[in-house]
């Protein structure tokens, strides 16, 4: 593929990833990052490529947030699981490596999961901090999403009981295998069991 085939490609994706602006922005945009009349095509590729993995418009690069249904619902997906963030409620499983989605199109994992129309998606970084929020799932099959405040998902029978633990005093990382170290303002259930798995949920 040509360096102009890159350009025409890459601009396609650039300007999808921001469905509500028009022409005259998409160039301000490309001014604002640096391209020049005298760009060559394959400088103007490497920028355009830098700004598709900054909003990307389609699920590609692992792990994100896929933001569905007008911003009413947070997917985040990594090559483990996807955890599905609502208003009040939280649901995960893990994935078998099948995701496809881009925006205005259904977010479909392995196929069979519908998930909701995208509306953006936002690149997960790497790396850890103790004030980033994050999800945490546990052998007992409670799970629990933990930011400045903390809320605790236990499953019962018929239904999900919803814990609100407060604010955040101390939190360790988690790891796999042992118990999350964590101090609440307010009571954290207990007899949760070992972290069976975990994800950042926003940047820091």
């Amino acid at each position: 593929m040509s360096d102009r085939d890159d350009v025409l490609r890459l601009l396609g994706d650039v300007w999808r990833a921001h469905p509500d602006m028009s022409v005259h922005g998409l160039c301000t945009l490309l001014l604002d990052n640096g391209l020049r009349w005298d760009t060559s095509d394959a400088d103007a590729a490497a920028l355009l490529h830098f700004l598709s993995l900054q909003r990307p418009a389609r699920v590609e690069a692992l792990p994100c947030v896929v933001l569905v249904d007008g911003g009413a619902r947070r997917v985040v997906v990594d090559t483990r699981a996807v955890v599905v963030l609502g208003q009040s409620q939280v649901t995960w499983f893990r994935h078998e490596g099948t995701v496809v989605g881009e925006l205005g199109t259904q977010l479909v994992v392995d196929g069979v999961h519908r998930l909701g129309v995208v509306e953006r998606i936002v690149p997960l970084d790497a790396g850890w901090g103790k004030s980033r929020p994050f999800f945490v799932a546990f052998e007992s099959g409670a799970c629990a999403v933990i930011g400045r405040k903390a809320r605790v998902f236990v499953k019962k029978r018929r239904e999900v009981e919803v814990h609100h633990c407060g604010a955040v005093v101390a939190v360790d990382m988690p790891v796999i295998g042992q118990e999350l170290t964590i101090v609440c303002s307010q009571p954290w259930p207990a007899d949760q069991g070992v972290v069976s798995y975990f994800v950042p949920i926003e940047n820091s």
